[in-house]
């Protein structure tokens, strides 16, 4: 099988080596990076700096190399998508999202904003969620994780496409499902690197979703060192704003941009959510990381719901 990969990040570069893994031929759409410049001359990515790429993907610059009826992952920063897509038209394609959380500008979900936003239609859209970190797939460590769509034969077929002996995926029919949990599980991740800075151990983390896209993502980012929300919740329990701490990160934590948009949800529809409140507090409401604890510790006592 045939697929284009958008964007030569750590994950979709690192999908791109595990469908070479699987036998499929790969096109790769970059910026021209210095990143992707390297990348492409020693087959290792900077970010990735002791795993050896595939030497046998093919990398362009040029939206019009990729073939239509190939599958397309998107595999760009969540908030990247509606401006590449605006500049980009990729309606003829069939389309598997790998990034996780919402579109800041229309606060939709990404499935929501190929369909409601650029006419998408639904049976040419799935998404992959679950606990999987690039560090770990290229390492061929064990990894399970769920595929999505309304299409049953797609998802199915992706299903084939994707598997093998260390990457294993499950599929589902409900789309939404999956991505809120890839993007709500970003924000409580900030909060339990937070909670690991200030030193309050794991009795103060509390997992409520189940499933690979929900409580087994939640569980892999709150707890991996790989795990850049959770690195950033560290970094901002240390004292260092939110510029040093994404700075200091140098790649894109997803939950940043999540909690704006998830704070604007929950006030909306008067959603309970207290520890995602708190975490847009601590990035956007100068709180510190010790007077939100308190807030929450001082909440009216009630029933476990």
């Amino acid at each position: 099988m045939n697929f284009n990969i958008i964007g030569a990040g750590t994950w979709g570069i690192t999908f791109a080596n595990l469908l070479k893994l699987n036998g499929h031929n790969v096109k790769v759409l970059h910026r021209n990076s210095l990143k992707t410049l390297s990348l492409i001359r020693n087959n290792i990515h900077p970010d990735l700096p002791k795993s050896v790429i595939s030497n046998n993907i093919q990398y362009t610059n040029n939206f019009l190399d990729l073939e239509p009826n190939d599958i397309t992952l998107l595999a760009i920063p969540s908030n990247s998508i509606s401006e590449f897509l605006t500049v980009n038209d990729l309606s003829n394609f069939k389309i598997v999202v790998l990034s996780k959380g919402f579109d800041t500008k229309s606060e939709l979900l990404i499935s929501e904003l190929l369909i409601k936003k650029f006419n998408y239609k639904e049976g040419n859209i799935a998404i992959l969620s679950g606990p999987n970190h690039a560090e770990e797939i290229i390492k061929k460590n064990p990894t399970t994780s769920i595929i999505a769509s309304v299409n049953k034969e797609l998802r199915e077929d992706l299903r084939n496409y994707f598997s093998n002996n260390f990457f294993r995926l499950y599929t589902s029919s409900d789309v939404v499902g999956v991505q809120i949990g890839g993007a709500v599980k970003n924000v409580i991740a900030i909060a339990s690197g937070i909670c690991d800075g200030i030193g309050f151990g794991d009795n103060s983390k509390n997992n409520t979703i189940y499933g690979l896209s929900g409580l087994g993502d939640l569980a892999c980012t709150c707890y991996s060192s790989f795990s850049r929300n959770r690195r950033f919740g560290e970094l901002l329990s240390k004292g260092n704003n939110v510029k040093e701490s994404k700075e200091s990160i140098g790649m894109v934590s997803e939950g940043i941009n999540t909690s704006r948009v998830l704070y604007n949800i929950i006030k909306s529809n008067n959603l309970y959510m207290p520890i995602c409140i708190e975490v847009y507090n601590i990035i956007y409401n100068n709180s510190t990381p010790k007077d939100s604890m308190l807030s929450l510790m001082n909440r009216a006592l009630k029933d476990e719901k």
